[in-house]
């Protein structure tokens, strides 16, 4: 029942109640006009003519009485309507005033709600925002490792057919003098072993006149490996290059140029002072996150959305000639992020790949080692067997003694703070340092070592006579 319906209501049931009273009040005077009519019918019975007079006084006097009774009975309606209609007006004014407050809280109710979903909108296109132009600079970087990825194995390719020609012409060429060859090897053989007596002798003699106590060096030298080592890891890479192409396909491009590149460009090194050796690799996987290659190492972000009963607004009012007032409940959603820790995603087939890969590094391709190192360095192979930071570390210093770039500046990197150690030391400083001397007189470090963490740890080493 709306509210002026219910006054209507209520006003109607008021008139027919004072009607009532007005009606039972005249019958009231009626009665007292024939009582008074029949008093005065018998004092004229009883009284005589002579008492005409007084009779006829008598009558003027009720007469009067009675017309004094019906100014006076005009009065008091007079002043009952007035009261009727004052109190009327009070009502309607505070019916008024409350209609007025209600329709101010509800516009106040109303204006919070919409700042409230202007807020939450506002704030979703922010976080949208983000996402997209995150989205956009990962598939920019994608697009750009991507292209110089092709032209990287691009090259390689024009080199292996180089090498494919040149092996074949040294094939020609081997067949051709082998024969001369033959001939030759007794007499050298010969001749060596007269070398290597007169060497023997000679190491006898210096080792009689040599001096016990030798001088230990003042730091330490990278131990890598000879040109002889070098020159049989290149044939056996050329021997294993498709292989390592076809694992690195399937698994969906390189782990570690992007992880040198963003580890040289993003690594802070005040924060990097501040964190132990255990929790260094996880501090700086927290610095490079995003697309890493093939692998999306980000942080797990669950969002629940809520929808509960809430008490929204209130009501007042007249029903039935008493006061009614209660609250009104509405469904209200709210959205709640539950913000995890950082997790790698893989692609299809990066596992089959990955298998492939670490076949491949054991038959002692330098690249598959560095990449593999990579892979369990960015959390790629969580949850396999002996998949840890040691292993990442002795696989980073096989691709290193075997002559490959990254793989040295990475066997750098984990001791200088202590990954794939149990600690950080001094003596893996220095370590960190002589490698990183080595390093930068190779062909793949000229893209790296004029900025960044390298950069600044050459710096360093230079100053400390490396």
């Amino acid at each position: 029942m709306r509210y002026e319906e219910l006054v209507a209501k209520n006003r109607a049931a008021y008139e027919q109640r004072k009607k009532k009273e007005r009606q039972a009040a005249l019958i009231k005077y009626f009665m007292y006009a024939v009582m008074l009519t029949v008093l005065g019918a018998a004092s004229f019975i009883i009284w005589n003519e002579h008492k005409a007079r007084k009779e006829r006084e008598s009558a003027l006097a009720a007469e009067e009485a009675r017309r004094i009774e019906e100014v006076a009975h005009h009065k008091a309606e007079e002043r009952r309507l007035a009261a009727e209609e004052a109190a009327r007006k009070r009502v309607e004014e505070r019916l008024a005033r409350e209609r007025k407050l209600e329709e101010e809280r509800l516009a106040r109710e109303k204006q919070r709600e919409e700042e409230r979903l202007a807020r939450e909108r506002k704030l979703e296109e922010e976080r949208l925002a983000r996402e997209k132009q995150r989205k956009e600079e990962r598939l920019a970087w994608e697009r750009k490792c991507e292209e110089e990825r092709m032209i990287r194995e691009k090259e390689r390719q024009e080199r292996c057919e180089k090498l494919a020609v040149a092996r074949r012409r040294s094939e020609e060429a081997r067949r051709a003098t082998q024969e001369e060859q033959e001939a030759k090897r007794l007499s050298d053989e010969r001749k060596l072993e007269e070398e290597r007596l007169a060497r023997d002798d000679e190491s006898r003699r210096l080792r009689e006149t040599q001096v016990k106590s030798r001088v230990a060096p003042k730091r330490p030298s990278y131990s890598g490996k000879s040109p002889q080592t070098v020159a049989k890891k290149s044939s056996t890479d050329d021997k294993y290059q498709l292989d390592f192409f076809v694992a690195r396909r399937e698994m969906g491009g390189s782990v570690l140029e992007g992880l040198v590149r963003k580890l040289n460009d993003n690594i802070d090194d005040v924060e990097m002072s501040h964190t132990s050796a255990r929790n260094a690799r996880a501090v700086a996987m927290s610095r490079i996150s995003g697309s890493i290659g093939p692998v999306e190492y980000s942080r797990q972000i669950k969002t629940k959305k809520i929808t509960s009963t809430q008490v929204i607004g209130g009501f007042n009012g007249y029903m039935d000639g008493g006061l009614v007032s209660g609250t009104i409940h509405a469904p209200v959603t709210s959205i709640k992020e539950n913000v995890g820790g950082y997790v790698a995603n893989v692609p299809a087939g990066f596992k089959k790949g990955f298998e492939k890969l670490m076949t491949v590094a054991y038959r002692g391709h330098s690249r598959a080692n560095a990449e593999a190192g990579a892979c369990i360095f960015v959390d790629a192979t969580k949850g396999q067997i002996g998949m840890d930071e040691r292993k990442a570390l002795t696989m980073f210093a096989k691709a290193a003694d075997l002559g490959d770039a990254d793989g040295m500046y990475m066997q750098a990197f984990c001791p200088f703070y202590g990954i794939g150690r149990m600690s950080s030391s001094k003596k893996d400083v220095h370590e960190a340092y002589s490698i990183l001397s080595h390093w930068q007189s190779l062909p793949g470090s000229q893209s790296l070592r004029g900025s960044g963490w390298a950069h600044r740890r050459l710096k360093e080493a230079r100053q400390l006579g490396y």
